[in-house]
């Protein structure tokens, strides 16, 4: 993954995700990764949210206006995406039951939603359905390493706790509702079963960049009278003087993007997600 698109990334998801710059940080390594990806249309954007992903990306990538269908569960945050020119149409919808002709997409993009999805294999048989013959599925996903990784984790076990790490472990992937956390063989096993093969596929986010990430990600959340930081740091800004607001939040944009672009390349590992890219059969 090339270092340049990464901070390329960075740059606009700490933008976008100023207040929580750990989001950005994880955010700006997907899209680094999918943006190498080459986009066959009309394009199904699976889980699209408020589709603040999908036009960040859109600013490196060649995705035409109207190409791309939304779908998502929560109509709160399709409000959002609706106002968004990439898309042709967003609906609200289950995933795991498309509301979609078959052979309809011939690219599906998933980012960073296939590991909270239950039941998985009926989500992946539909996506199968609606995906033309040679149609790419490209998605993000943890990695089995993700919760292991943990720095607590690895503490507590090197320590001899290994039920308080198992512990750790359990309460972070329910918090970030992880269902389905595996590595590479069980992704292209299960690709398989559903009509697709695993074209390719990235280990990414090392050990060192998941202790970044991780110590951002809480920061931000941290409850302070019932409000967590994120949210306070963003009503402040609002409510204080332009030139106040400005301060604040460039002073977090800039030291966020100091500690994540030093720690962008570093110490190579297995990684602990996985971006792939499957071709349907």
């Amino acid at each position: 993954m090339k270092r340049r698109q990464q901070i390329k990334f960075l740059r606009l998801f700490l933008e976008t995700y100023w207040n929580d710059p750990g989001l950005a940080f994880w955010r700006a390594k997907e899209a680094a990764l999918i943006s190498q990806a080459s986009f066959l249309f009309p394009m199904l954007d699976l889980g699209c949210a408020d589709g603040l992903f999908l036009s960040t990306l859109a600013q490196g990538k060649a995705i035409k206006d109207g190409e791309v269908v939304g779908i998502d569960l929560r109509q709160e945050v399709l409000k959002v995406s609706s106002r968004i020119k990439l898309y042709k149409t967003v609906i609200c919808g289950d995933i795991s039951k498309l509301p979609f002709m078959n052979r309809s997409f011939n690219s599906v993009l998933s980012n960073c939603v296939l590991e909270h999805i239950q039941p998985l294999e009926q989500t992946l048989s539909e996506l199968s359905r609606v995906a033309s013959k040679g149609s790419q599925l490209i998605f993000t996903v943890p990695d089995k390493l993700f919760g292991e990784n943990l720095l607590p984790v690895r503490l507590a076990r090197l320590f001899g706790f290994k039920k308080l790490a198992q512990k750790h472990k359990d309460a972070v992937n329910r918090d970030l509702m992880h269902i389905n956390c595996y590595d590479k063989n069980w992704w292209e096993d299960k690709l398989f079963a559903s009509g697709f093969r695993m074209k390719y596929c990235e280990p990414y986010l090392s050990n060192y960049e998941l202790l970044i990430w991780y110590l951002f990600f809480y920061a931000a959340r941290i409850k302070i009278n019932r409000f967590n930081l994120a949210g306070i740091l963003n009503y402040s800004v609002g409510h204080s003087g332009n030139l106040l607001g400005r301060l604040l939040k460039e002073m977090i944009i800039f030291v966020s993007f100091v500690i994540f672009a030093l720690s962008l390349g570093g110490r190579r590992t297995k990684g602990n997600a996985l971006f792939i890219v499957g071709e349907k059969l």
